[in-house]
């Protein structure tokens, strides 16, 4: 399976995307709301719907079938500043599982960049999807509204805040070894790109691991060294210790045991016990 996210611009992806939201309706929401609210929620109007609003709206699909949408733009309420707004996302639940919800999320997470903040109403009771933006970073912020669906029901507002640096290069981490998200290396690829943006040296070495092992993206030895390098020149340990290992065994660079020296000889002097104990051995190596 190959999951690809485009603009919803023709036809055939409109009433896909009318298809989605109907049967993701039925699927997530029957139990919640009123059944005869539930009755007038039809396929017919669900299509309709999305000929009237094609703009803002992404799709999901596997191959030419839309399995799933994320709607997105500026936030509609005043008393939150700076904010976007994740208006709808639904995926089919024979793809639930399948990181569909957070290629999606991701998308549009791109299309809002400008902004701090994003919001998302859910439904007060929808576990399920409570439980998605919980992992992909939202809090409730104790703001909630009524909506009439046949009923009363309760929607709660959930944001999530643009995390920092820090914050940031945890998430990625957390993605990598899938502590408690999902693994994730492209998106944790992404996550310590924009750790390295704003300066996070820890993340700078980390994501020379991401291109020197091909975790995320393609194996590129020339950023990897160039990666390690700048985190080295930053002061961190196992960056030294890696640059020192790439002149001590000619990797990418040509073999130089002066320079190779130079960085161990660094890495042992940096206050990180692994880096420490790493360079100890690579210099073993030459006797």
């Amino acid at each position: 399976m190959e999951i690809f996210i485009i603009p919803m611009i023709t036809t055939e992806d409109i009433e896909g995307k009318g298809y989605v939201h109907w049967k993701s309706w039925h699927e997530t929401y029957t139990g919640l709301i009123d059944p005869s609210y539930m009755e007038r929620i039809t396929l017919e109007k669900c299509v309709a719907m999305a000929h009237r609003w094609p703009q803002n709206m992404m799709v999901a699909k596997d191959g030419d079938k839309v399995i799933g949408f994320v709607g997105y733009g500026e936030h509609r309420d005043d008393a939150l500043t700076d904010c976007g707004e994740v208006f709808a996302i639904y995926v089919l639940a024979e793809y639930y599982g399948q990181k569909v919800g957070y290629a999606l999320m991701n998308a549009a997470f791109e299309k809002l960049a400008a902004y701090k903040k994003i919001a998302v109403w859910v439904l007060k009771g929808n576990d399920r999807a409570i439980n998605f933006y919980e992992r992909y970073g939202f809090r409730f912020d104790g703001t909630e509204k009524e909506v009439k669906l046949g009923t009363p029901n309760t929607e709660l507002r959930m944001v999530y805040e643009k995390p920092n640096a820090q914050a940031l290069f945890e998430l990625a981490m957390k993605h990598i070894y899938g502590d408690g998200v999902p693994e994730d290396n492209e998106l944790a690829l992404k996550l310590l790109t924009q750790a390295y943006e704003m300066g996070h040296v820890e993340a700078t070495y980390n994501l020379g691991i991401c291109y020197h092992y091909g975790y995320g993206t393609a194996m590129d030895l020339a950023k990897a060294y160039e990666l390690y390098l700048e985190s080295a020149n930053g002061g961190y340990g196992k960056g030294m210790e890696l640059v020192g290992r790439f002149y001590n065994r000619g990797i990418y660079v040509e073999q130089d045991r002066k320079q190779a020296e130079y960085w161990l000889q660094t890495a042992m002097e940096s206050t990180d016990p692994d880096a420490v104990a790493e360079a100890r051995k690579e210099l073993a190596q030459n006797g």
